[in-house]
């Protein structure tokens, strides 16, 4: 099965756990000779790094893998890190690798239809715990922190991400006394933000192309 396309779609969407706020992803699309069509998604976060990001998919490596074999996976990742050494395996980069990673190993899936945690080893547990991210969004007050916090354990979150280094800056004390009241120390936790792991673009529905925004807005019409 040869790789027939690679193509990139930077998105805009409002993202529902920060009231609204427009984040930027790009998806990564790649479809076979046979038909089947591939998947992958890399947060890009802001608008300028999800164009580029694109522009690195399509310009960059789709003329590297076109042609290739589809489930040889290790040997296009290969050839992409290998081709990002002049200007860095990190930051866009990186990101443009990991969506074409991901679609790839969607395709393959699909083609042997195994999921791809079979391909990588299998799964490892049932189930994964659920962590709330973006519950304080509009808290100001250390009882609005509690009351929050309360809301995301009762609807099945089982810990709590807590951001006090970044937009809880001029109410430090109140953001941690809050929630940790409420929802008790075991379910206040601190960490980073986690990677996006699922290949199909769910948000795709809501989102549209960035570059496609009207000249009202401001920003440049491609």
């Amino acid at each position: 099965m040869k790789i027939k396309s690679v193509e990139a779609f930077p998105l805009e969407y409002p993202e529902p756990h920060y009231n609204g706020t427009l984040r930027y992803v790009t998806l990564a699309k790649v479809s076979a000779d046979n038909g089947m069509v591939g998947w992958g998604e890399c947060i890009s976060q802001f608008p300028e790094a999800a164009l580029a990001t694109a522009m690195i998919i399509q310009r960059g490596h789709a003329p590297l893998l076109i042609g290739a074999d589809a489930l040889d996976v290790e040997a296009r990742w290969r050839t992409m890190v290998d081709h990002t050494w002049w200007f860095g395996p990190e930051g866009i980069a990186a990101f443009g690798v990991s969506a074409i990673d991901m679609a790839l190993w969607d395709l393959k899936g699909k083609a042997l239809d195994r999921p791809v945690y079979d391909l990588l080893g299998g799964k490892v547990r049932e189930s994964v715990s659920l962590y709330a991210n973006g519950w304080f969004v509009g808290c100001r007050t250390a009882a609005e922190f509690a009351a929050a916090a309360v809301r995301a354990v009762a609807d099945g979150h089982q810990a709590l991400k807590l951001d006090p280094f970044l937009e809880m800056i001029p109410h430090h004390r109140a953001y941690l006394s809050g929630p940790r009241a409420a929802a008790g120390a075991r379910g206040a936790r601190r960490g980073p933000a986690p990677r996006a792991a699922s290949a199909r673009p769910a948000a795709a529905g809501a989102a549209r192309p960035w570059a496609r925004r009207s000249a009202a807005s401001g920003r440049r019409r491609a």
